[in-house]
């Protein structure tokens, strides 16, 4: 099955079976990601979606919180949104509220049209220095 016959609902059936993982790959921004990422990325040539995240890393270390979620939406015409929100609670309100730290809007992508979750922690001991790093996973490897 090539990208151009690749559906959302397959990629994501596919990622289901992705539940932690064995190697953390370095990304050339410094950002770490895991075999289910690693999959999406081969699967759906969407290296770029790695690199665009990472790029971001500057907005996301300015942000005193460990825990993002990252959503991208693939519309029909294939540009998309990306965006990175971190969650915050508000015992006055008893909300919960999702700021936006970073987003960007692509014009075109080969993504298949839907949406996608991921995860992004801040994180330690991953590669034994305790030098903190981040870390991109899929929602069932967290």
């Amino acid at each position: 099955m090539t990208t151009k016959e690749l559906t959302a609902e397959t990629l994501l059936q596919e990622l289901v079976q992705f539940n932690g993982t064995e190697n953390y790959i370095k990304n050339f921004t410094g950002l770490y990601y895991t075999d289910g990422v690693e999959y999406l990325a081969e699967r759906a040539g969407a290296y770029w979606l790695i690199d665009l995240i990472g790029s971001h890393l500057p907005s996301v270390k300015q942000v005193a919180d460990d825990f993002f979620s990252v959503s991208v939406e693939v519309h029909k015409d294939y540009s998309c949104n990306v965006l990175i929100n971190h969650e915050v609670y508000s015992s006055i309100t008893n909300e919960m509220t999702q700021p936006t730290v970073a987003s960007q809007n692509i014009g075109f992508t080969d993504l298949p049209e839907g949406e996608y979750s991921f995860f992004l922690t801040a994180t330690r001991n991953l590669i034994g220095d305790n030098q903190k790093v981040y870390l991109l996973m899929l929602p069932s490897e967290y």
